[in-house]
């Protein structure tokens, strides 16, 4: 027994479909459903091909100008550190490098004080565990 007949269903719009530069477009309904065996004459193949070079090299020019809008004269954080231009990944392994390092100095004072500290409240505790309280407070 049918139970939804022909009157009864809903009709649903087709989605357009997206289609990339450099995909299979053996099924981009919007060029006709048999792309792949259709013999298309050499001169609309040409102009479809430049209508569609075209469009992507606008929409590329588009981007591009849209991201350097966006980024000129903003700094932004590349594994931490502030810059507004590109690093190359050799720069900012050293940059990283020379943070930590400056970090570690910077910690060694508060670390000895603390160290100094921890001697005085346990005298009787061996060097590893007065490291270990240190380390557990920083």
């Amino acid at each position: 027994m049918i139970k939804h007949g022909f009157a009864d269903q809903r009709i649903t719009k087709a989605d357009s479909q997206t289609t990339y530069a450099g995909c299979d477009t053996r099924d981009v309904y919007y060029h006709g459903w048999d792309v792949s065996i259709e013999t298309t004459p050499p001169r609309d193949k040409e102009r479809q091909y430049q209508i569609e070079r075209a469009f992507l090299l606008d929409k590329t020019a588009r981007t591009a100008n849209r991201l350097i809008r966006q980024t000129q004269g903003n700094e932004k954080t590349v594994y931490g550190v502030r810059t507004n231009k590109y690093i190359r990944p050799e720069e900012i392994s050293n940059q990283i490098n020379d943070k930590l390092r400056n970090e570690k100095n910077e910690e060694v004072e508060l670390w000895q004080n603390l160290l100094e500290k921890a001697r005085h409240d346990m005298p009787g505790a061996s060097e590893e565990k007065l490291k270990a309280i240190v380390y557990r407070q920083i």
